[in-house]
């Protein structure tokens, strides 16, 4: 790759990314919901406990964040299969 395409490839690759964060704060989203819904879409059967491993972030901050989300429809939540006692996120 040329310095002049690799240049072209960098503004491609940035101006999408601002594109989507504009649209993601017109929508009231933060880096946060970003990447717990990333998290989210990511891992099948995701539980809140799985966020706080995997982002991490402390249970409390998680759980608010969740609540939020679920209360703005982003997520829904179900209880697990194997154990009742589990969330299961999607």
């Amino acid at each position: 790759m040329t310095l002049r395409e690799y240049i072209l490839s960098l503004s491609q690759h940035y101006r999408v990314n601002i594109r989507t964060a504009v649209n993601a704060n017109e929508l009231g989203l933060n880096g946060m919901h970003v990447r717990c819904l990333h998290v989210i879409a990511n891992a099948p059967d995701c539980t809140a406990n799985y966020i706080v491993k995997n982002m991490g972030r402390d249970k409390a901050q998680i759980a608010r964040l969740v609540k939020e989300m679920i209360g703005k429809g982003w997520i829904e939540k179900q209880a697990s299969r194997e154990d009742k006692r589990s969330q299961i996120l999607s």
